[in-house]
């Protein structure tokens, strides 16, 4: 289903910068000790859980229009 794909791409977006403005605006630089953000100042297990974070909030969203076909047809 591309509902699924596009929804988790959409929150791992928001979710990188949502952490990367905290972490920024707590100690004003990143964990690589840059000021600059961007995607390069995140480790890999931020992207791993972050990658995780959305894979489980775009199932969880759209699980139910993929488990009973039925609901399609109620909204």
């Amino acid at each position: 289903m591309e509902l699924n794909d596009d929804d988790q791409y959409t929150i791992f977006e928001r979710l990188v910068s949502v952490l990367l403005t905290y972490r920024l605006s707590r100690t004003g630089v990143t964990p690589t000790g840059k000021a600059a953000m961007g995607r390069s100042s995140l480790s890999d297990w931020d992207m791993f859980f972050l990658g995780a974070a959305s894979k489980l909030v775009a199932t969880g969203g759209t699980y139910p229009y993929v488990r009973h076909p039925f609901c399609r047809n109620t909204i």
